[in-house]
């Protein structure tokens, strides 16, 4: 086997990304894939988060762009009401 060629760029990469301040009456699978699209496409909502095990904090798995940073929160309208939610990537292996 060859050594890494620099010709070959990652396009793209796996990330976990962290939701807190979700409100519990917004806490559903359709809800935590419109935040996952605001950082890359969702792929996978962790199974703690769909099973409500952790409240105070949901993750989703995103394929978002090579080069990409997480933005550190992301302003969500729902109705009349308007909350932050804050983002960040955690350190999570990808089973």
């Amino acid at each position: 086997m060859g050594c890494w060629s620099k010709a070959i760029t990652p396009q793209s990469r796996l990330s976990w990304i962290e939701y807190i301040g979700v409100p519990l009456d917004c806490w559903c699978e359709e809800f935590f894939m419109r935040l996952g699209w605001a950082v890359g496409e969702p792929l996978v909502i962790e199974m703690d988060t769909l099973a409500r095990n952790m409240l105070d904090r949901g993750k989703v798995l995103v394929l978002s762009l090579f080069g990409l940073s997480c933005p550190e929160s992301i302003k969500v309208v729902t109705g009349k009401a308007s909350f932050l939610v804050t983002t960040r990537e955690v350190q999570q292996p990808v089973d």
